[in-house]
């Protein structure tokens, strides 16, 4: 894992290209690479993967981390995603999450936002099996951070970090 100054630099797309140290030979996803790849990880994006609608090309347990930034407002159905997350996770790896914060001028601008996200999120979906049981199962998730931050109130982001227990 990184420190938090890299996840925050990252996650607001400052000093994108440093390297970001993992871990020897370990497996680590860029999901939603577009134009601003990592050093050290795999890019995975659209055209080649489709989140909608594809599963990822990993086994089971065979990734250490997953970077999603600006990837998951753009998808109608993030709870499928973080399953696939979770299913090709390691136990002790690392899911770092960056999204624009749900009343922001970055959420609000941009059309293709069809997803938004508070503090209260991912809290919420992971104890979601209290409210919903009809097909539930439990997360092998646990937050390990989760704060806004931002340069100004307009483009407040959620940072969140989940670790598969």
């Amino acid at each position: 894992m990184f420190s938090i100054q890299d996840f925050v630099k990252l996650g607001l797309k400052r000093n994108i290209n440093e390297l970001v140290e993992h871990g020897c030979g370990s497996l680590v996803l860029n999901i939603g690479a577009g134009k601003a790849p990592i050093e050290g990880t795999v890019a995975i994006d659209y055209p080649e993967w489709d989140a909608e609608t594809m599963p990822l090309n990993f086994e089971d347990g065979s990734v250490a981390g997953i970077h999603a930034y600006h990837f998951l407002e753009h998808v109608s159905k993030p709870t499928d995603v973080l399953r696939e997350f979770e299913r090709v996770l390691q136990k002790g790896g690392y899911i770092n999450i960056v999204v624009p914060y749900y009343n922001s001028n970055l959420q609000a601008q941009d059309l293709t936002h069809v997803s938004a996200f508070s503090e209260e999120t991912f809290p919420a979906l992971l104890r979601q099996g209290a409210w919903y049981s009809k097909g539930w199962q439990p997360w092998d998730l646990q937050i390990n951070a989760n704060f806004i931050l931002g340069v100004a109130e307009r483009n407040l982001c959620l940072f969140t970090q989940l670790v598969k227990v």
